[in-house]
């Protein structure tokens, strides 16, 4: 059946609970990209339907890591965004230059910050819970 023509290219917003389960279950099923591939990948694969419920989930969460007291970079990543909208880079590795660490070299701190966030929004089950196809919110 045809999606109806309202629904064709659209991205339905669910909220942040909806993109945590996401991301626990990627998690789970080994399907959550590292953070270097996240950013590097391009519109059109970030986009694709099948996954842009995981790419926006991940990215809105990874931006919440980067502006918490936690990952201790808000103020190296605020400067970054000043610079995106002075015009600067919005490349990987002008990201990586002005946080002073790779993106590999975070990826357990973000990992652990997740995890945080998934259990404390209750949602722990879905860290454990048998993976069934077409069973994202």
């Amino acid at each position: 059946m045809a999606p109806a023509p309202d629904e064709v290219g659209t991205i339905r917003l669910q909220g942040p609970l909806a993109a945590l389960a996401i991301l626990a279950r990627s998690q789970r099923d080994g399907s959550l990209l590292s953070l270097p591939l996240l950013v590097e990948l391009e519109r059109e694969h970030f986009l694709a339907e099948a996954d842009a419920a995981l790419h926006y989930g991940h990215s809105a969460f990874f931006v919440r890591f980067l502006l918490s007291e936690a990952s201790g970079l808000a103020e190296s990543f605020r400067r970054f965004l000043a610079g995106v909208a002075a015009g600067e880079s919005v490349a990987p590795s002008a990201l990586e230059q002005q946080l002073g660490v790779t993106l590999a070299q975070i990826e357990a701190e973000w990992r652990r910050y997740l995890l945080q966030q998934i259990l404390h929004a209750g949602l722990g089950n879905e860290l454990t819970a048998p993976v069934s196809p077409g069973a994202l919110p």
